[in-house]
């Protein structure tokens, strides 16, 4: 099973978090229907348990930002985005946490089609959102 790890900030867009969790809960229903075992599991984390969200409703239940990821585990990390400049967007908290925490295997993946992985992240495949860090 692949851990699908959503990165939940204050102000992320929630159609960015909705949109790809519903495709990956569909996927789950898909191969339940045909008799096979789950393929993802999700997970939502961030800086607090709880935080407003672009349009203001309350994202709660988040799981504290990892101390970093099992190597045997499968990792998604799902970046999600945020209105506003980059600048004004990313900010210390989610940078410190990405370069003291990431590993080589774990593959992350923007929640919008139309942002770019960081600099950072090397793209994987033919499609711009998609990278390894």
């Amino acid at each position: 099973m692949i851990d699908v790890v959503f990165l939940v900030l204050p102000d992320t867009l929630l159609l960015d978090l909705a949109g790809p969790a519903e495709a990956f809960r569909l996927a789950n229903q898909a191969l339940h229907r045909r008799g096979r075992a789950p393929a993802f599991r999700m997970r939502h984390i961030g800086p607090r348990p709880q935080t407003a969200s672009s349009v203001g409703l309350t994202v709660s239940g988040l799981e504290p930002l990892p101390a970093g990821f099992d190597p045997a585990q499968p990792t998604w990390l799902v970046l999600l985005g945020r209105p506003g400049e980059v600048d004004e967007v990313v900010g210390p908290t989610p940078d410190c946490w990405r370069a003291g925490r990431r590993r080589r295997t774990t593959s992350c993946s923007t929640g919008c089609a139309g942002s770019r992985p960081r600099r950072r992240c090397r793209p994987t495949g033919s499609s711009s959102t998609t990278a390894r860090c």
